[in-house]
């Protein structure tokens, strides 16, 4: 049993001894190989008309996103004024089915009187 246990350690050994060495030997191939050396180009001059037309653009397109994010930002105002408009009426009906114990954050808030023509369009805005 002896025999099989220093067996097996000196296979242990050689395979760590070996290991050891083949990745060693592989680091220091990786690192005596030469990388090569992109040639570094100095980009092509522009006409000011080029880039006056790229400057516009950008301009353009951060003038569109910022037009759009202003018509999102009040579609979510209103669809944030339907849901708060829609939790003060559910309130309303369940306290008078039955009592609760905590007030509406909402409470203090003025309400319009109740519209439900006007929920459904602003819910689809």
């Amino acid at each position: 049993m002896e025999t099989i246990v220093a067996l097996a350690l000196l296979f242990a050994l050689a395979m760590a001894t070996y290991l050891a060495s083949r990745s060693i030997t592989g680091f220091a191939a990786r690192l005596r190989r030469e990388r090569p050396v992109a040639a570094r180009s100095f980009p092509a001059v522009m006409s000011r008309e080029t880039q006056w037309a790229r400057v516009t653009g950008i301009v353009e397109m951060s003038l569109a996103r910022a037009a759009d994010m202003v018509s999102h930002n009040a579609a979510a105002a209103r669809q944030l004024e339907a849901a708060e408009y829609g939790l003060h009426c559910l309130l309303g009906e369940l306290g008078q089915v039955m009592a609760t114990a905590a007030s509406s954050p909402l409470a203090e808030k003025v309400w319009p009187a109740a519209a439900p023509a006007q929920l459904p369009s602003a819910m689809a805005a």
